[in-house]
């Protein structure tokens, strides 16, 4: 249980198998907690680790490590300054401590170090020309859900050292989610691995739709029911959201009123519609009645009927005031009027 915290509290998401072993493989031969954390270096291929890892076994001090643990050094580079430096600290046991005061000691490291590179393994350029070069575009991406992840479109630069660049696996655009991208540059002894953060959002609101934009309302023996109005909301990513449209089917007692219909899917994307319901048929409104006067004495409302031509209509209608209306030709009329 105590080596399982320990793994967990140094070992980094974005590590490789490869790299991961190296870390296991340090706890096996007794490295500490403290020192494991120097070996994990996610930017550093496994073998550049291998370095850094026999350098501690073998008694180096980080700080002696640390003039070799650089991601620029390839790690044969860095496994002849190792040695150099650990047949340095053999050395210096063996020497006086008068001598280790004076200097002799670092020479001795230089010279060493030095000498085993030109004889063994000579430089053939600076260390910046022998590292594997891999730079990307963007360190993170977002996407629309539904859009395709092409990781090639990500890549600045790559150099060319017969070394294979290996693409992220394919990443699922159709949920929303975030995903790590993981590019790797590998040749015999190299590997540069680049990380890219992608994530997926989902962007596009539903489709609700309702079976009618406008009613009128006037059946009062039913309760109204304003789901009755909806046709469907379908999303694209969430698929039916039919069930999950909200509505109030709280009318007030006349007039034109509006029902709001709502539905959300789970990336939070809102759509809205709007039904009109015309309660009692209040909001149509009637035609108004034309009216017909005499222009002398009261004003009576009433209808205007034009008569027939050469027709001869006799009508009596009685009002208040006792006014007559008789029609007495075609085109007269005579109006009496009995004054009390």
């Amino acid at each position: 249980m105590k080596f399982q915290r320990v793994m967990n509290g140094v070992l980094s998401p974005n590590l490789t198998y490869l790299q991961k072993q190296q870390i296991q493989i340090g706890k096996t031969n007794g490295l500490t907690h403290a020192q494991l954390m120097k070996v994990n270096k996610p930017w550093l291929n496994y073998l550049q680790m291998e370095q850094i890892r026999l350098g501690l076994e073998n008694g180096l001090a980080y700080s002696q490590i640390r003039q070799y643990a650089d991601c620029r050094n390839t790690p044969e580079q860095m496994r002849i300054y190792r040695i150099a430096l650990e047949s340095n600290e053999r050395i210096q046991r063996r020497i006086s401590p008068l001598a280790a005061a004076t200097g002799i000691v670092s020479g001795l490291a230089a010279a060493a170090f030095l000498l085993y590179a030109f004889f063994f393994k000579p430089f053939t350029g600076s260390i910046q020309d022998n590292m594997l070069v891999l730079e990307l575009s963007e360190t993170s991406v977002q996407l629309e859900c539904g859009e395709v992840f092409e990781p090639s479109q990500y890549v600045k630069t790559s150099s060319d050292h017969s070394a294979q660049l290996i693409y992220p696996d394919a990443i699922d655009t159709s949920i929303p989610g975030s995903h790590t991208a993981v590019y790797r540059l590998v040749n015999d002894i190299q590997e540069t691995v680049r990380t890219m953060r992608v994530k997926v959002v989902d962007k596009t609101e539903p489709d609700l739709q309702l079976i009618k934009d406008q009613i009128v309302y006037s059946d009062f023996d039913k309760p109204f029911d304003c789901r009755a109005y909806i046709a469907y909301a379908n999303d694209t990513v969430d698929g039916n959201l039919t069930k999950e449209v909200s509505c109030s089917s709280q009318l007030h007692e006349t007039g034109l009123q509006e029902v709001l219909y709502r539905v959300s899917d789970y990336s939070g994307n809102t759509a809205v519609k709007t039904l009109m319901v015309d309660v009692d048929g209040q909001a149509q409104g009637k035609n108004d009645t034309d009216v017909q006067s005499t222009g002398n004495g009261p004003t009576a409302d009433i209808p205007y009927e034009q008569p027939d031509n050469g027709a001869n209509i006799q009508e009596e209608i009685v009002i208040e005031g006792e006014w007559i209306y008789e029609e007495v030709g075609s085109n007269e009329t005579e109006v009496t009027h009995d004054i009390q």
